[in-house]
């Protein structure tokens, strides 16, 4: 994370393992009310692959968004950059959910709207207070 003066961030996206433990928990949920149900032996087996094959995608790689690479804020706005460097520009960020795993950031503009999920494992303390700072200047 670059947190200067100017007031420029970089948030990196990579792995997290609270992401892996929130994703253990639900699908090991999901595959008790499944294992639970009415349904038909079939469709429980065909229900069952498909958690265990998403499920198991998701916990060796947990990275909760694997088509961006990083989101940066430079010059009062935020760059949104995907896997093949493409970039989303964003005026403003307001943090609408904030709870001790994750954070929901809303970033805005006036074409394009987009939610993304934080882990709070991935973010330095510097990370989260400039995530802070540039919510309360803007």
């Amino acid at each position: 994370m670059k947190y200067q003066k100017n007031m420029e961030c970089t948030i990196e996206f990579g792995n997290s393992s609270s992401y892996r433990r929130v994703t253990i928990i639900i699908y090991g949920m999901a595959l008790l009310m499944l294992a639970q149900s009415a349904f038909y032996m079939e469709i429980k087996c065909i229900c069952t692959a498909y958690l265990l094959y998403t499920g198991l995608k998701i916990i060796r790689k947990p990275i909760p968004h694997p088509c961006y690479k990083q989101l940066l804020y430079r010059s009062n706005e935020w760059q949104l950059y995907d896997i093949q460097d493409k970039k989303i520009t964003y005026k403003k960020h307001k943090i609408i959910i904030e709870t001790g795993i994750f954070s929901l950031v809303r970033l805005s503009d006036d074409q394009y709207k987009k939610i993304v999920i934080i882990f709070n494992d991935t973010l330095s303390p510097n990370e989260y207070r400039a995530l802070k700072i540039i919510e309360k200047l803007n």
